[in-house]
């Protein structure tokens, strides 16, 4: 009997832990300043600062701007998808960011840039 008391509290506990854990990346805001930087290995770009992003959340949709460009995105859990677009000639063109949210202060994933391919990226939140 003991054994089982015991059992069930450490299950208790651990189910606890899981759940609060998860949380961390539904209650996340994205809203504040980022630091974007993005790998091009087929391009030969290995380390590439990308510049501010300056974002605004609003449910799971967020909005914002880096060199004044605009972005428009989705949080999903701890899914992060968003666009950047590029006003050009002779056709806009839009860089598309997928990843996860490691925590409250890091997204990493994959980008689509069509100048340089496909890469990574790396996003931290500035203090």
């Amino acid at each position: 009997m003991r054994i089982f008391v015991t059992t069930a509290a450490c299950l208790v506990a651990l189910s606890m832990v899981v759940w609060s854990y998860s949380g961390v990346f539904a209650a996340s805001d994205l809203t504040g300043k980022w630091e974007l930087k993005g790998a091009f290995p087929d391009a030969g770009v290995v380390d590439m600062d990308q510049g501010e992003m300056t974002l605004k959340q609003t449910g799971e949709s967020f909005t914002g701007t880096i060199y004044g460009r605009p972005i428009k995105g989705v949080l999903d859990g701890s899914n992060v998808r968003f666009t950047v677009s590029y006003e050009g000639v002779p056709h806009d063109i839009e860089v598309v960011y997928a990843g996860k949210l490691i925590d409250p202060s890091t997204m990493k994933g994959a980008v689509t840039f069509p100048q340089y391919g496909k890469g990574t990226w790396t996003a931290e939140r500035k203090q």
